[in-house]
């Protein structure tokens, strides 16, 4: 019997002069992993939308999958206009949007699109404001490309709005977001 120390899968492991084991990991960026061997991630894209007054709901975002959270993680949007993005939570159902085609990241599984309601419009109403996640301001004419400290992640149901403070300006821009399954413990 060797006194070589073994893992559970029977590899030697390295161990230091003070007995303690050497460790090597890999971490990789769930998003980009879940686009890579998933398929699960996608773009909205919102083109040249024109809010018709303040505090307006431009794009709708509801998780329909059952099994999954929708990770909602980056925004690009560009305004003619400066004012300020917001990311509310929502409740409600929403009326006057018109549905988005989503853009999957991955052309291998290119056909493949989450379940639930995806939508924008110049002034979608029907919704309760159920707080704010996120805000960003937006100068004129110049894109900005946010990435959230914290991904916003919606259960089965669960529903954010994007709502324009200013009463002018042409947005245009994309929402990217991910599915994975939630971590059981």
């Amino acid at each position: 019997m060797s006194d070589t120390p073994r893992g559970p899968n029977g590899k030697v492991i390295r161990v230091s002069s003070d007995g303690e084991e050497f460790v090597s990991a890999r971490s990789e960026e769930q998003m980009l992993y879940t686009n890579q061997h998933e398929g699960k991630t996608w773009t909205m894209p919102f083109d040249a939308l024109d809010p018709t007054d303040t505090d307006d709901i431009f794009g709708y975002i509801q998780n329909g999958e059952t099994g999954f959270n929708l990770h909602v993680r980056h925004f690009r949007f560009n305004s003619t206009v400066a004012g300020y993005l917001e990311i509310l939570r929502v409740t409600g159902t929403a009326v006057s949007g018109s549905g988005v085609t989503l853009v999957n990241e991955n052309e291998n599984f290119s056909a493949d699109t989450p379940a639930g309601i995806f939508e924008s419009g110049v002034n979608i109403t029907g919704l309760v404001d159920g707080g704010k996640h996120e805000f960003i301001y937006l100068p004129a004419l110049v894109t900005q490309n946010i990435t959230i400290a914290h991904d916003i992640i919606l259960g089965k149901n669960g529903a954010i709005a994007l709502n324009w403070t200013s009463a002018t300006g042409i947005l245009t821009g994309t929402v990217k977001f991910f599915l994975h399954k939630p971590t059981e413990e």
